[in-house]
């Protein structure tokens, strides 16, 4: 009975929740049974303190060497500066505890560095945040990287201050306590109308090419359509309407471009040029040319552009093309083959003439060495399967059969050199 209560909601959910119910109330009524844990836990994290201390203490003293280049060219500073402004804030609680048990010599003196440091850790992530938002911008992450910004701040000072102060950081429970304030009306200010990061860099983006600062050609329209929420589709309408601008055309297509894209996750192939398929892709046999249709469609606007090869939607990608008829309608499949397994499919035009992917190969010795040379050698041809597909009540079932192990790439025998080309 309980193998099969436990899979269903209505008996996990109470059974789970009373569970966690009963042992919270056995650490409140009985702390000694965790107390002992804990502290443990903490002076193990404590330990910690002095190796982040130095680690970061040097990176800032290298940087005095090296300029700040380095940590730009990371393209995440304000990211790692901000993790470590949190462990800072996690292992210093840990070490200091409640303040009045006893800390090891080099933890104590780890935690004041730590609370120093702090300064310029934060420091450094406003200003590179500062230089980002220049160049690019607030988006919703800039937002609330700014506002984490602002709680690091709070944490910053008051631990710097508390450094200064003679005894054992007297200072940092008041701290503590005002930056759990601060964390309160910085959430509640992203929640309310007033702070939502999607408004407020929709309103920068658009105030951005209203300026100037930013062309028709540099907007991120992507941004504003995929992560910008209502605030930027709404701002995208009203662009697509203000006719009079000088590049509303240009604006115009751009956002239909974008509004074709599957998922956000192909707006980087669009900001890029689009390929060059005849650069990109050597057809075979020699001298065959692939369908116009085929080289006109562009790949990248496809629902299904993530099973797509790259040499048809990145530059300097390069694949292999074989003209073949699989479907026996004396209308041409392509099949691309590339140096990756997962670059082989076949490509079929519908009866509208749009192109799209229709499979792939179930065997992998295409993607072997002798295979694609057997294929540019026109060393393929199409038959029928050993197996016809069963038809159920109208509808085609195609049948994959079991084959027996094969090597990943066996050599290619006289008999399969002897086929005669397509």
């Amino acid at each position: 009975f309980l193998s099969k209560a436990i899979a269903e909601s209505w008996f996990s959910i109470p059974v789970t929740t009373f569970a966690f119910a009963a042992a919270m109330h056995l650490t409140d009524v009985r702390p000694a049974i965790v107390r002992g844990i804990r502290n443990l836990l903490l002076v193990l994290l404590s330990w910690i303190l002095p190796v982040l201390a130095l680690l970061v203490g040097g990176f800032l003293a290298s940087l005095l060497f090296t300029g700040l280049e380095p940590l730009w060219a990371t393209r995440r500073a304000s990211a790692v500066l901000l993790g470590a402004a949190a462990a800072f804030v996690v292992l210093i609680n840990a070490a200091w505890q409640n303040g009045s048990a006893p800390v090891a010599r080099l933890v104590a003196l780890s935690a004041r560095a730590a609370a120093l440091l702090l300064v310029p850790v934060t420091a450094l992530a406003v200003y590179a945040l500062v230089l980002r938002v220049q160049d690019h911008g607030w988006s919703d992450d800039r937002v609330i990287a700014a506002a984490c910004m602002l709680v690091a701040a709070c944490y910053a000072g008051g631990y710097a201050a508390a450094a200064l102060r003679k005894g054992w950081l007297a200072s940092i429970a008041g701290v503590n306590i005002a930056a759990a304030f601060v964390v309160l009306g910085v959430v509640l200010l992203l929640f309310s109308p007033l702070g939502d990061p999607d408004r407020l860099s929709t309103r920068d983006q658009m105030a951005r090419l209203a300026s100037g600062r930013v062309t028709a050609a540099g907007l991120d329209i992507a941004y504003l359509h995929f992560d910008a929420a209502r605030y930027g589709r709404a701002a995208l309408a009203q662009l697509e309407a203000q006719t009079g601008r000088p590049d509303a055309a240009q604006l115009r297509s751009r956002i239909a471009a974008v509004r074709k894209l599957p998922n956000r996750h192909m707006r980087k192939l669009l900001d890029a040029a689009a390929p060059d398929l005849a650069a990109n892709l050597h057809v075979w046999p020699q001298g065959a040319h692939l369908p116009d249709s085929f080289m006109k469609t562009d790949w990248r606007l496809l629902a299904d552009a993530q099973r797509i090869p790259a040499c048809l939607v990145r530059s300097g990608k390069s694949c292999d093309a074989l003209l073949l008829d699989l479907g026996g309608d004396a209308r041409p499949e392509v099949m691309l083959f590339g140096a990756e397994p997962w670059d082989t499919v076949f490509a079929t035009e519908d009866a509208d003439g749009r192109w799209r992917i229709a499979g792939a190969p179930v065997s992998g010795f295409v993607a072997c060495a002798g295979g694609k040379d057997a294929l540019r050698a026109g060393l393929v041809r199409s038959v029928p399967p050993v197996w016809r597909d069963l038809e159920i009540a109208g509808r085609r079932i195609p049948l994959q059969l079991d084959t027996p192990p094969q090597a990943p790439c066996p050599p290619v025998g006289p008999a399969q050199r002897d086929a005669p080309p397509q």
